[in-house]
């Protein structure tokens, strides 16, 4: 575990040690197989939600930390293709759970979609989305994206994934945003902007491929953020809504921690818990286990402006 201190950033308090991973739970395996996105309610106490992979129907769920008091939600007007991701967005006093069906393995897909759903102490068993947002990538790019969270800017921040599977290789990631305006105005199609690359190869050079691959992110209240692997979790103190140096540049301590998880294969989903210092994360693949446990990270010590 790594124990070197950040720099600390202008804008918020930052982790400068994590401890070790601990089990907390087990999801309900049979409803929730596949888990690709995870977030943690930031106004409701002791609540995650939850969305499954690919060939899941139009639903998503919500337990407690334990994985416990499952209830299944099926959402309207909702045909998903490859649901890779989960987020809370706050717009105008009102948080929305964001559904991101923006998978893409086989680079077809001319748009994805973000599905807005405004959060509720309790939900019937069927909603609407409040609004419906169809993505397309400059000059008509096709991405796989399994990373995506809401900033405290109001935008909405997108990591591609970056892989060629049968020569076990990972590639430099693109960054996008899509600007809070684009929820304001309820556009209903809108071209995702282009804002830098990350070579994240590069800033894991020691790992193989599984750990050099973006496959869930989130972003706490004060603009820190966790880029998940299939390996472990990169937290970073750099502001995205400036340019980011290039990963070559990076300091390990100073810029970026690589945060050991524990053995658990194909962790897609990560959230910070808010107002906290420490984030929870799972994984999609139970057979080697015959369930689907969910983990916690604290922060050892915290450092504050």
């Amino acid at each position: 575990m790594l124990s070197l201190l950040f720099a600390i950033p202008i804008f918020a308090a930052t982790c400068a040690k994590w401890n070790i991973a601990t089990e907390i739970g087990l999801l309900p395996h049979k409803e929730i197989s596949e888990s690709s996105g995870l977030q943690i309610s930031k106004k409701i106490k002791d609540r995650l939600y939850h969305v499954n992979d690919s060939g899941d129907g139009p639903f998503f769920y919500i337990t407690n930390y334990q994985g416990k008091n499952l209830k299944t939600i099926k959402v309207e007007n909702f045909y998903p293709v490859d649901v890779e991701e989960l987020t809370i967005a706050s717009y105008d006093n009102t948080d929305y759970i964001v559904i991101a069906d923006t998978g893409d393995n086989l680079h077809i897909r001319d748009s994805v979609a973000l599905y807005f759903i405004e959060e509720k102490e309790s939900y019937p068993d069927k909603v609407f989305p409040s609004h419906i947002m169809n993505i397309k990538y400059p000059k008509g790019e096709k991405k796989n994206v399994e990373a995506l969270a809401y900033h405290p800017s109001g935008d909405i921040y997108i990591f591609s994934k970056e892989e060629n599977i049968r020569a076990a290789k990972a590639f430099p990631l693109s960054i996008f945003k899509i600007k809070k305006e684009a929820f304001s105005l309820r556009q209903k199609e809108v071209v995702a902007e282009f804002v830098g690359m990350l070579d994240l190869p590069s800033l894991q050079p020691n790992e193989n491929w599984l750990g050099q691959i973006a496959t869930g992110l989130d972003i706490d209240e004060g603009g820190n953020w966790l880029l998940l692997t299939y390996k472990r979790a990169i937290y970073s103190t750099l502001d995205l809504t400036k340019s980011l140096p290039k990963a070559t540049s990076w300091k390990l301590g100073r810029d970026y921690m690589a945060i050991d998880l524990l053995d658990y294969p194909q962790q897609e989903a990560i959230s910070f818990i808010p107002t906290k210092s420490a984030f929870v994360f799972s994984t999609e693949y139970k057979k080697k286990y015959q369930k689907a446990p969910l983990a916690r990270v604290d922060c050892a010590l915290s450092l504050k402006q």
